[in-house]
């Protein structure tokens, strides 16, 4: 565990000394990375020494056996590599064949691959998992820096600082993977068609990144790519006073989101539309399942009764965004686990409270409107918000699923505030 710390922070100044050798947010790296490796090492630990199972410990366990079947027959990392959860021919069915779900499949694979490195130490495979992630999140925060010039600590502290996101985001586990895909396709995608900067690695990290979310956690894309194409697309009307270049840029905006959306679709085998149906028709009827599940000693929550239609579950987008931005209450707690995610939802609370009263809510909604990066940010937030909010089923699982949209919660918040201090700043000074 040790020498991959210490490879983590060699690194980490490697690119401080590279890339931001005499820049001041180049020095953000260090802490997050402490950050990271500090939750990541915290959630094992308790999984470890005071649950003694769950996710994280399963998915090493059953990785050790794939890292011993590779360790005496090297040849078996490319046979891995390229084995299915389908595939019952080969070597590997005693253990692939146990999972209907592929994505189990994969983060075993890159699981077993860390162990090579880790010497089948949960702790190094934890580190590997944490570092990896930072990098995601520091390309995440050198967006939000680029984005919000003059916001950088605030930009940080959204991104690096939040409690959920360096301890449910930095184990072994689906949530760590996506978060750092996350970071990395934002970072693509403004990179390759916003700045205009890269025209090379931002195109690789971007497609790369959306094909592995693809694999995983496919729900991330439909909060996702709605939101570039609306932060693509009001980038550039913005920019132009033209009506035609508006059109134009409209039209451009449609054809790159229509074959990244099919590719990403296609490689399930089905329409993403009837995913999602059958994604929210399967939540549903958890939904109603709750009120026979729930007892005094779980956390299981629901959100009323629903009816299974487009228009029953349209009614209870209000109800889910409410549940993943601001639940548990306190009269909802029933665990001792629950306590953090109540104090966390409480204070994203009173701060949307505070920004909203302290901002105006017109003067709110004329900041989001004048700013494309901040408008799709916020359709990410909402959507992402009802997509957990409404297919979580419980808030022990809701804690995990919502922390790609915490650092979007956060900033949105921070800049709100600031722009609004600025406009009532100006306009005082203009009365004098």
């Amino acid at each position: 565990m040790g020498f991959w710390i210490a490879v983590a922070f060699a690194l980490a100044f490697m690119v401080q000394q590279i890339y931001y050798r005499g820049r001041s947010e180049g020095w953000y790296l260090y802490p997050a990375l402490g950050l990271k490796l500090f939750g990541g090492l915290a959630f094992t630990a308790i999984y470890s020494f005071h649950y003694g199972s769950g996710d994280t410990l399963f998915y090493f366990s059953e990785a050790q056996w794939l890292s011993q079947e590779i360790i005496q027959r090297p040849s078996a990392l490319f046979d891995l590599l390229n084995t299915g959860s389908e595939d019952y021919s080969v070597a590997y069915v005693e253990l692939l064949s146990k999972f209907d779900n592929p994505t189990t499949v994969l983060l075993i694979k890159i699981c077993a691959v860390f162990n090579l490195l880790s010497y089948n130490s949960i702790w190094g495979t934890t580190a590997l998992f944490a570092s990896c992630s930072t990098f995601g999140l520091w390309c995440m925060f050198r967006v939000f820096d680029n984005v919000f010039p003059g916001h950088r600590w605030q930009m940080a502290f959204s991104v690096f600082m939040i409690p959920s996101v360096f301890f449910w985001g930095s184990g072994i586990m689906k949530d760590t993977m996506m978060i750092a895909c996350l970071g990395f396709a934002l970072a693509g995608f403004y990179f390759s068609f916003i700045k205009r900067k890269s025209f090379f690695l931002a195109p690789l990290l971007l497609l790369g990144s959306l094909y592995a979310m693809a694999h995983v956690k496919i729900y991330i894309l439909f909060a996702l790519l709605p939101s570039f194409f609306i932060w693509f697309t009001l980038h550039y009307w913005m920019k132009s006073r033209r009506w035609s270049t508006r059109v134009f840029y409209l039209i451009v905006g449609s054809i790159f989101l229509a074959p990244v959306l099919l590719l990403s679709f296609a490689l399930f085998g089905k329409s993403a539309g009837l995913m999602l149906v059958d994604q929210f028709v399967v939540a549903t009827r958890y939904q109603l399942w709750h009120e026979v599940i729930a007892g005094a000693n779980n956390s299981y929550y629901n959100l009323g009764e629903i009816e299974i239609s487009f228009f029953g579950i349209l009614k209870k987008v209000p109800a889910a965004i409410n549940v993943a931005l601001f639940r548990p209450y306190i009269t909802e707690i029933r665990a001792p686990i629950m306590v953090p995610s109540f104090f966390e939802s409480a204070i994203f609370f009173l701060l949307t409270l505070f920004v909203v009263l302290r901002s105006g809510i017109f003067r709110s909604m004329k900041i989001v409107l004048s700013h494309p990066a901040l408008l799709g940010f916020l359709f990410f937030l909402l959507s992402f918000a009802f997509i957990t909010g409404f297919t979580s089923f419980n808030f022990g699982a809701l804690a995990r699923y919502k922390i790609p949209m915490l650092p979007f919660f956060a900033a949105i918040l921070f800049i709100i505030y600031s722009k609004a201090k600025a406009i009532k700043i100006a306009k005082k000074r203009r009365m004098y």
